[in-house]
């Protein structure tokens, strides 16, 4: 008996800055993307740092609106 041979979901995971702690989790099916809205814990002053995968116009207006 074997694993899938394709990807079948993928976990998103925000980590604290300073404390490393989980701060939002996010398992998804593979046809969402990374995407900054996948997560709903962004709030006033939250600093955030992503990859590439992350920086969009759509995921920069939505941390603009929770407003990090």
């Amino acid at each position: 008996m074997h694993g899938s041979d394709k990807t079948d979901y993928r976990l998103q995971y925000a980590v604290g800055l300073f404390d490393l702690g989980m701060q939002a989790m996010a398992l998804t099916g593979t046809g969402v993307g990374e995407k900054l809205s996948n997560f709903k814990t962004f709030g006033k002053d939250d600093l955030v740092i992503g990859d590439r995968a992350y920086c969009s116009k759509q995921g920069i207006e939505y941390l603009r609106r929770a407003g990090s």
